[in-house]
This record gives C-alpha cells, sequence and structure tokens, in this order.
C-alpha cells in the first residue's frame, strides 16, 4: 500500500467519508461566519445608536423619551447625561470585545490543533516515504551482492581436480579426510580397551574430536584453500552485516507494542532476507560455511549463521556419521526453525548486535 492510500485511509478512518468531512467544515464554516457577524454587527449597532443620538441632541435637541432634557435650559445636564451612558455603553463593549477575543482564542486554537494534526499525518506520510526510499535502496544492494555471491561461487565451481570433483566439494573431502586420518588412530585404541574404561574416557575422545575437527578445517579452508575461499566468505560476511544492519519501519501507532514484541518483528524481516540468501548456497557450500565459522577467522560469521537459522537445512547425518556430538560447537539456534526461536534469544541478539556496532563505531573513531 503506497502511502497516498494510507494517508487517505487514515483520514477516512478519523474524519469520516468525504461527504461527511465536507458537511461538518461547511457547518463549522457558517456558525464561526455567523457568530462573527452578528458580534461585529451588534457592535456597529450599539456605537451607531449612541452616535446617532448624541449628533441628534447636540444638532437638533432631540431628547429621548421619557426623559425630556431640553437641550438649552438643560445643558449643565448633559455631563450627567453622557456619564449615564458611558456607564452602561462601556460595560456592553467590553463584553462584546471579551466575548470577541474569546471566539479568536477558540479558532487559532482549533486551527492550532488542525495545523498539528495535519503536520503529524504530514510526518507520518514522509516517515513512511522514507521507509519505503531505504528499503528500496537496501534491496538494491542486497540483490546486487547476491548477483556477486553468485558469480564468486560459479568461479569456484569451476575448478576441477583430477577426480571430477568440482570447487567446493574439493575443499569439503579435504577437511573430512584430515578429521578422519586424526580420528582413525585413536578409535582404534579405544576399541582395544574395556567397555567400563572407554566409558570414562568418550567424553574425553568428544571434545579431542572438536579440536581435531577445528584443526582439519583450519589447515583446509585458512591454509590450502585459502585464496580460493577468502572473496567468497568476505562477500558473504559483508552481506550479513548489511541484513544486520537494516533498520525495520514502525510508525507512530506501533511505538507503544511492547519491546519484545518489536523485537520479533524485526528480527522476523531480516531473516526473511538471510532466507534468500541461504537458498542460493548448495549443500556442500552449507557444509564449508558450517566448517569455516569454527575456524579462528570465522567468528564474526558464525555469529550471523547461529542467529538466522543458516544451517537449518545441513545433513549433518552425512557429514558425522555417529559424531552428532560436533554439532555442540554451535548454538542450537543455527539449527532451528522460526518458531523456535525465544523471545529471549532475540534479545540476547539484539544485545550482541549492539555491542558489535558500538564496537564498530570505536575502531573508527581510533
Amino acid at each position: 500500500m503506497s502511502a497516498d492510500k494510507i494517508s487517505r485511509a487514515y483520514k477516512k478512518a478519523k474524519y469520516g467519508s468525504y461527504s461527511q468531512r465536507l458537511m461538518r467544515w461547511i457547518y463549522q464554516s457558517v456558525t464561526e461566519s455567523v457568530f462573527g457577524t452578528v458580534l461585529m454587527l451588534a457592535s456597529i449597532i450599539l456605537i451607531a445608536c449612541v452616535g446617532s443620538f448624541i449628533l441628534m441632541k447636540v444638532s437638533f435637541g432631540v431628547d429621548l423619551p421619557f426623559f425630556g432634557f431640553n437641550f438649552v435650559s438643560q445643558l449643565s445636564s448633559l455631563g450627567q447625561f453622557g456619564d449615564f451612558f458611558g456607564g452602561v455603553l462601556n460595560p456592553m463593549l467590553s463584553f462584546m470585545a471579551l466575548l470577541g477575543v474569546l471566539y479568536t482564542v477558540r479558532t487559532q486554537g482549533r486551527e492550532l490543533k488542525e495545523a498539528r494534526e495535519e503536520n503529524r499525518i504530514a510526518n507520518r506520510i514522509q516517515d513512511k516515504q522514507t521507509a519505503v526510499f531505504e528499503r528500496q535502496n537496501f534491496e538494491s544492494v542486497f540483490f546486487r551482492l547476491i548477483d556477486v555471491h553468485s558469480q564468486i561461487a560459479e568461479r569456484i565451481r569451476s575448478r576441477v581436480d583430477k577426480y571430477g570433483a568440482t570447487g567446493f566439494a574439493i575443499v569439503v573431502a579435504d577437511v573430512m579426510d584430515r578429521f578422519s586420518s586424526a580420528c582413525s588412530s585413536h578409535e582404534f585404541d579405544e576399541l582395544l580397551k574395556p567397555e567400563p574404561q572407554y566409558k570414562q574416557v568418550k567424553s574425553h575422545l568428544e571434545s579431542l574430536e572438536v579440536e581435531w575437527f577445528k584443526e582439519a578445517a583450519e589447515h583446509g579452508i585458512v591454509g590450502e584453500n585459502r585464496v580460493l575461499l577468502s572473496q567468497y566468505y568476505r562477500n558473504f560476511y559483508q552481506i550479513f552485516k548489511l541484513i544486520d544492519g537494516y533498520k525495520v519501519y514502525f510508525d507512530s501507532e506501533s511505538s507503544d507494542r511492547s519491546r519484545r514484541r518489536r523485537s520479533r518483528v524485526e528480527y522476523f524481516q531480516r531473516r526473511q532476507y538471510c532466507n534468500i540468501l541461504r537458498a542460493q548456497l548448495s549443500d556442500d557450500e552449507l557444509k564449508l560455511l558450517f566448517f569455516n565459522c569454527v575456524t579462528s577467522s570465522g567468528d564474526g560469521l558464525k555469529r550471523y549463521v547461529e542467529q538466522y537459522s543458516l544451517l537449518k537445512h545441513l545433513r549433518t547425518t552425512e557429514i558425522f556419521k555417529g559424531r552428532e556430538h560436533l554439532l555442540s560447537m554451535y548454538d542450537e539456534a543455527a539449527y532451528a526453525d522460526y518458531e523456535k526461536i525465544s523471545d529471549e534469544q532475540i534479545h540476547n541478539f539484539d544485545r550482541a548486535r549492539s555491542r558489535s556496532q558500538f564496537r564498530n563505531v570505536f575502531i573508527t573513531l581510533e
């Protein structure tokens, strides 16, 4: 819905239909016009009557009925006569002046209220238009980065080894081979131990496997294939940074919502864009994303992966084959549906984002 349609719908809901608003405006205009006209005419008539009587008294000696003043013989009484009219006329004119002032104040107050309402509506429309422009600019940059991501991914896929494996599959196989080699000798030693003793060292072995997996990912991604994947993950990180910094518009009528409700709406909007990005990833790209974020250079990207559940469609059984404890390297939110993300988790995401933005500003100032 455009901003103009929103404005028309809001005015119709608040003030009624166009015919009702027109009739109300005509009634108010006629009422105000009649009151002002009557007040002005009454003042003019009163002043004209008094002025006419004084003129006729002085010029022709005309008296008011029941007073019977004689212009020549009772000239000294004209002062008293003037005091009488002044005492009667001044309060009446003062009262009319007071009515005029009150009417003016009331009219100005109503006009000020209408001006404030129109200004509020104009600001609201302007805010919505600004939000529309900002969203268009954001989506323009977002989809351009998506195109760049697709181009980089295509260049990586064009790499083929002697066994026919393509770029991402080559790196996945390299990491898994390194991890399997690190685990094989230890697994053979443990099979020779009695069952009770094996149970005692099982938890220790699981922690060791986590370290072996991180080392395999470190050598496979950061080491030999760094040149191949560095641009890919830098662009990937910038896309997430753009999404995470996107400001969701809330109008004045929704500002009284609870903070948790607003945070959930903002999180849902950002997650929608992350879902678009996730849809571009192949299975091998998801696996490499899992590997990359457990390396020393993947901490920043790991926060976004967990926050927006980028590993939701990762086929974990194909990778670990009984080593599900390796999934604990990520927060459970990395694999969760939107409905399973709690308000407390969203609140923690917001706090982490605020800390990250503050840290970036501090680094920039330095």
